[in-house]
Formats: structure tokens, sequence, C-alpha cells
């Protein structure tokens, strides 16, 4: 069983392989290697941009919830799906077009623009807030690597990250963001036929929905929405505790700034929801499947319960497939955050602090790649030793480093696009109370999401900062 697993595996990194070495040729400039020359089609824009957002939690952690907590949960699918429809349809096309007119590569470099910042700490100080969240980020990320390996067969939780991670910066380090790009719609393919197939076996092998119900009543987990008036307000907090971070993710701006057209943008939008939709209702379907067909007690880990479930219901080379399908959610959340972290690191802080007297083009450019290669595989190492304890809890991790992200860029991204009443002082203090909002606020209460709280955070204090100091740009 596990040679036949493993011949899925590496099959599965071959390809990846082999599409980050076919873009080696049209990663020769900074530009070339951050984002693509803007040159993406609306089918690559659309997968690549969801799949980066779905990330391990959509096989490893949210169908745990749903196993443990009941269908209440889907309102953080709802929210998901919600939020980044707004995100496509008031976001994406203003964010293209204004990165372009500022010939900004980076979130921060049209940050600094947009507000006329001369200062350069606009830039920096959201580089180095972006670095620390996707840090954390890309560490869940490996986590959730170090398990699938951990618990598919006998390779050890850090000898499976060090594997995940080297293949990763590889295509990464290779083809830039159009390999990136590209995996990522491969990958985003993928999954979302695996994540389809295993539930649909496992509702096969039930053979009635009635059972699901019955099992579900015999361990007091609930199926309903709305389970008594309370959930109303808790509900509302699962739809905005992630939804809201959508508009301040620079992995998926990223993807929105490398579409090849403002027009073909409406086209990502039906692509890139429909997927979204259909992956998110299958991770819910793989929870209840798995109420019925996985005993709790047969799981060291709660978070092994898709491996549990596609081992017991899958032949030995499609169960190899399944786990390829979490390799294919988790990689392709990576590989974007390790790119775009890496353009942050060299583009936005050390070229401008230690080579902004380079005044040829040429030279600036290979400056800035070179800086960046370096830089992926520093962010990369960086985030393995975060993840080398496997202490953590994936869901938590993304959960944190999306939520600081959200409430650090979303208001100020939104401002950026939709207020001439925001200045560069404003935006600074916003973004920056944001951050810490959404980093400290756990630490004190789980109740109200850091999310929501940093989001406000950061939209009253861009407001009032602004209006304070006046001075619009």
């Amino acid at each position: 069983m596990i040679n036949q697993i493993l011949i899925a595996f590496a099959i599965y990194f071959s390809i990846l392989l082999a599409i980050g070495v076919s873009f080696y040729r049209k990663t020769k400039t900074a530009k070339s290697f951050i984002i693509g020359n803007r040159s993406l089609n609306y089918w690559v824009t659309a997968i690549s941009a969801q799949s980066s957002d779905m990330g391990a939690w959509l096989f490893l952690a949210y169908p745990v919830l749903i196993y443990t907590n009941g269908l209440f949960e889907a309102w953080t699918a709802i929210g998901l799906v919600l939020c980044m429809f707004l995100n496509w349809k008031f976001i994406a096309s203003k964010i293209r077009a204004q990165t372009e007119h500022y010939k900004a590569s980076t979130i921060p470099a049209y940050l600094e623009s947009r507000f006329s910042d001369t200062t350069n700490t606009i830039r920096t100080t959201s580089a180095l807030i972006s670095i620390f969240f996707f840090i954390l980020y890309i560490a869940s990320g490996l986590v959730a690597l170090g398990r699938i390996f951990e618990s598919a067969f006998d390779i050890s939780y850090h000898a499976g990250i060090i594997l995940g991670l080297l293949i990763t910066v590889l295509y990464t380090l290779i083809g830039g963001f159009l390999a990136v790009s590209w995996c990522n719609l491969f990958q985003g393919l993928f999954l979302l036929l695996v994540i389809f197939t295993v539930p649909i076996v496992g509702l096969k092998n039930i053979n009635s929905l009635e059972i699901i119900k019955n099992a579900a009543l015999a361990k007091n987990i609930s199926l309903s929405l709305f389970p008594n008036f309370q959930a109303v307000f808790k509900a509302l907090g699962l739809t905005l505790g992630f939804g809201l971070g959508y508009f301040g993710q620079p992995h998926i701006l990223a993807s929105f700034m490398g579409i090849n057209n403002t027009q073909n943008i409406k086209k990502s939008t039906i692509v890139g929801i429909t997927w979204q939709i259909i992956v998110l209702t299958c991770s819910i379907l793989i929870g209840l499947v798995g109420i019925v067909l996985v005993n709790s007690n047969s799981i060291s880990n709660p978070e092994h319960l898709f491996v549990s479930l596609s081992s017991s219901i899958l032949p030995p080379f499609f169960t190899g497939l399944a786990l390829c399908g979490i390799l294919a959610a988790t990689l392709s959340t990576i590989n974007s955050q390790i790119l775009v972290s890496a353009a942050n690191l060299a583009e936005d802080f050390y070229y401008q602090k230690f080579h902004t007297r380079v005044s040829d083009l040429q030279e600036k450019s290979k400056v800035i790649l070179f800086a960046s290669r370096v830089s992926t595989v520093l962010i990369s190492l960086i985030s393995l030793v975060i993840a080398y304890n496997n202490s953590n809890s994936i869901y938590d991790l993304v959960l944190y480093a999306w939520s600081g992200m959200g409430s650090a860029f979303g208001p100020t991204i939104i401002l950026a696009l939709y207020s001439k009443k925001i200045n560069h002082q404003g935006a600074l203090v916003g973004m920056t109370l944001g951050a810490i909002t959404a980093g400290v606020w756990p630490l004190f209460n789980n109740n109200i999401p850091a999310l929501v709280i940093g989001f406000i955070a950061n939209f009253s204090a861009s407001i009032i900062i602004s209006k304070l100091t006046k001075n619009y740009n």
C-alpha cells in the first residue's frame, strides 16, 4: 500500500517541478518573478487566487470542525463565499488598475505611491507586517505537510515538512510568479477532483443521509444552522471572523494584480466563486461523512480525519491521490505566500534600505530578482523552524495569521481604493493598530473574533487620524 501511495506522490511532485522548469526562461526580471508581467488569463487568475486561499485547513482543519461541532460551523463557509465575492466585485479590478498605474508590483509599493509617502515608512511597515504574518501562515502549511506524511506512512513529521518545503521552494525559485500561478491552477483543479470524490464515495458507502442524522444525534452533534436563538450572534462572528480577511490578503491580491486584462475579472469571478462553493461544500460533507465512518478513538489527532476516511474507503493508489489533494491545497497556499513575502522582503525592505542609489533599471531588476530568490529561501527556513516542534493547531495558526493580515491591510486597501479623505498618517496608524490589535486580542478574548476587532480598529483610526492631520492626497 505504501509503495502505491509513494508512486502517486512521486508523479505529483514531478508534475510540479516540470511546470516550474517550463517557466524558467520567462522569469528573467524582477517584475516577471514577482508579478508575471501581468499576463495571467482569467482561468489561471481565478483558480490561483482561490486555491492560494484555501490551504491545508480545507482538508485537515475545517472538516474536523464539522465532525466535532456540527453543521453550525457551515457559517464560516458562508462568510468566505460572501466576502470573496465582494472581494472579486469591488477590489479585484480596481487593485489591478491602480497597481499598474503606480507601476507597483507589491502591496507595500502601491500603498506608498497611493498615499504619496516620501518617508518610506508605510512601505517598510507594511512589508514587515506582511512578512511576520506570512511566516506564521507558511508554518501552518508546513505543519499540515508533516502530519500528512506522518499519518500516511512511516515518514517522520520532520522529514515530511523538509521534503514538502524543498519541492515548493524549488519550483518557486525556478519559475517565480508564473510557475506558482500555473501550479496553483493544476493543484486547484486536482484538489477539486479529490475533495469532490472522497465524500461522494463516503456517501455511497453510507447509503442514506438518515444514517448521518442518527449518528450525529447519538454523538450529541447538532446538524442545525441555528441550534438556538443565542447562536445568531455566534453565526455572525463565524461569518465575519474569516470572511472579512479576504480584503487584506496580499497573496490573493497579487493574483488580482497579475491578470492580463481588467475586463476578464468578471469571468474570473464566475469561475473562482463556483470553484469555492464546490470545495467548501465538499469539505463540509467530509466532516458529516466522518461522523459515521470514522471513530474518534481510532485517530490520534483529530486533524487526521481526512486521511483516515480516505484510507478506509479508497484503494491504496487512489488513497495516495487523495493525499496529494491535501498537498495540492497546502502547496498552493505555501508557494503563493513564500513568493509574496519574499518580494516584500527583497523589494520593499532590503532594496529600499540598502540599494536605492541604483539608478539603472536593468541593474535594479537584477538586484531585486537575486534578493527575491535569496528571500524565498530565508523565509522558508524561518517558517520551518517555527513548524518544527509540531505543537500547533493548523486551524489556530491559520486563523491568527489570516486575522493579522486582514486587520492590517483590509481596511487600508478599501480606503485606498475608494476614499480620497485618507492620508499617509492615517493609513500608517490604522494599518499598524489593526495588526497589533489582531495580534494581541486572542490573549484577552476568544468570544469576539480578532479579525472583527482589528478591522474596526484600523478603519476607525485611519479615518480619525486622517481628519486630525488632514493633508489629503
